[in-house]
């Protein structure tokens, strides 16, 4: 069963910002979220709806719409601003 990925226009731009190298992790990362929207080292944020995956020193915030099969990708960005959003 997969999952369909949408990404926020305000992820895609700060995902544009990233250095070629880490984008690229990121973007394959994004892409697994379709099979798995829980992979091992995902993590449930507290007092938060959403969910984050670790890539380096990069995050990924999202959220998983399950009656629908959809992971939407609220923010991508450094581990030191993302959770001030």
């Amino acid at each position: 069963m997969n999952y369909k990925v949408s990404v926020r226009p305000q992820a895609k731009k700060s995902l544009s910002k990233i250095p070629k190298r880490e984008r690229q992790r990121i973007e394959i990362a994004i892409d697994l979220l379709s099979t798995n929207p829980y992979p091992p080292a995902a993590r449930k944020l507290v007092n938060r709806p959403e969910w984050r995956v670790r890539i380096g020193k990069y995050r990924i915030l999202y959220e998983v719409i399950g009656n629908e099969l959809v992971v939407m990708v609220i923010s991508i960005g450094h581990r030191s601003a993302i959770y001030d959003k």
